[in-house]
């Protein structure tokens, strides 16, 4: 007859047989399975070899660059001419047309309501 202790030192290891032998068989099914090559007809039918887009960015840039060809346009956005452009700095005015804010805001008020 044997003692409780014995009997569960038993029960542990034929669970860690049981699972060193699972273990065995689901690695070995692994195996098998990575050694069977990819099927073409897995692959969704979207699927492209070499793609000409690898982002949705590329295809939309893409297609303005030709919308614009098309047009007689640059491909590109152009940049403008600085040299054609008003001054946007804030330079120091010697006599202001108006000198004060509020008078600012008045001189706004009355260009929109004559508008």
């Amino acid at each position: 007859m044997k003692t409780n202790t014995e009997l569960i030192d038993l029960r542990k290891s034929r669970e860690r047989e049981d699972i060193r032998g699972k273990k065995h068989t689901q690695d070995s099914k692994m195996e098998k399975l990575q050694q069977i090559g990819f099927k073409s007809y897995y692959q969704p039918q979207e699927y492209v070899e070499n793609p000409r887009f690898t982002a949705t960015w590329q295809k939309v840039e893409e297609e303005r660059r030709l919308k614009r060809a098309e047009r007689g346009l640059h491909g590109s956005s152009v940049d403008i001419n600085p040299e054609k452009l008003p001054d946007p700095t804030i330079k120091w005015v010697e006599k202001p047309s108006v000198y004060a804010r509020s008078l600012l805001f008045d001189k706004r008020k009355k260009d929109n309501l004559d508008d």
